[in-house]
């Protein structure tokens, strides 16, 4: 947490600095694929099933820097995550939606390619997770949280006019849920932004 504070420190006192003036503020959409992931049922199941299934979501930052070498943005984001697993040869289901805040860095050198790295905190996250009780069948938890998801990633954005922005990214993402419920995996995305 204590990192967290000093990043969201750096991003305000970057903020400050006058950007391009095109860049001020963003928004996009993307939507991606999220693989690899570990569902850890905790006390419910002694098995870590894999997850996987798409995911979308939008995005948008207030930005400044330095014109023509980087940007930061702080802002927000939403995402949804309609995932499935596999647990005893039968198919569940676990829907994540989360919003929270989005911190974003990029390289604004003066070529149409720009990498960025990003990160993110939860603020609310709110996992539905479907499973199988013996004798009862299938059960459907909800859990919310608070601060107990994040993501790091890192992409890069293509400008294709002079406002709006193709990019594509990996994010790792890890939750933390009651009762020792974990899910952690990576994600692919593409989305588009525009910059104004």
């Amino acid at each position: 947490m204590k990192m967290l504070k000093r990043v969201l420190v750096v991003a305000a006192i970057v903020l400050m600095i006058p950007a391009s003036g095109f860049a001020i503020v963003d928004f996009g959409a993307y939507g991606g694929y999220y693989f690899a992931g570990e569902l850890d049922l905790g006390d419910f199941v002694d098995k870590t099933p894999g997850t996987a299934g798409w995911e979308y979501g939008f995005l948008g930052h207030l930005n400044g820097g330095v014109p023509l070498l980087f940007n930061v943005g702080l802002g927000g984001f939403w995402q949804r995550s309609p995932l499935k697993y596999d647990l005893g040869g039968n198919s569940y289901n676990a829907k994540k939606t989360t919003y929270g805040i989005d911190i974003i860095a990029e390289l604004e050198l003066p070529i149409i390619i720009h990498p960025f790295a990003r990160a993110g905190i939860a603020i609310k996250e709110k996992l539905e997770v479907e499973y199988n009780v013996s004798g009862v069948g299938k059960v459907t938890k909800t859990n919310e949280e608070y601060f107990k998801s994040y993501y790091l990633g890192i992409g890069a954005g293509i400008t294709v006019f002079p406002m709006i922005r193709l990019f594509g990214e990996y994010l790792f993402t890890r939750s933390k849920q009651e009762n020792g419920v974990e899910l952690q995996g990576s994600a692919v995305h593409v989305g588009a932004k525009l910059s104004i």
